[in-house]
């Protein structure tokens, strides 16, 4: 029997894309000044160990600096490593990650 892998810890991807974001001191760069919206999908190889061993766009938001986050982001993730046979084995997860303002 196959189990997928599942999410154990979810840290948030950035804490700047949570919402609308005001420029305070200091240098703010274009992603933290402006509402955030975009879509992409991302493939996740989970190791036997519940780690992100690897973390590819497949479908790009149109935004390289976002899915730079979103990756950077899910490489923080665990997650219980998929199964077969009670035994964890490494396994793709495909994932949508949608940002909004």
């Amino acid at each position: 029997m196959l189990t997928p892998p599942t999410v154990l810890e979810a840290p948030p991807l950035h804490p700047l894309l949570r919402g609308r974001v005001t420029a305070g001191p200091g240098e703010v760069s274009a992603l933290e000044q402006v509402p955030v919206r975009g879509r992409l999908r991302v493939r996740l190889l989970v190791r036997t160990d519940g780690s992100v061993g690897q973390a590819v766009v497949v479908v790009p938001s149109g935004d390289p600096a976002l899915d730079r986050v979103a990756v950077e982001g899910l490489r923080r993730w665990r997650f219980a490593p998929a199964r077969r046979d009670g035994v964890p084995i490494e396994a793709y997860l495909l994932l949508w990650v949608t940002f909004h303002d």
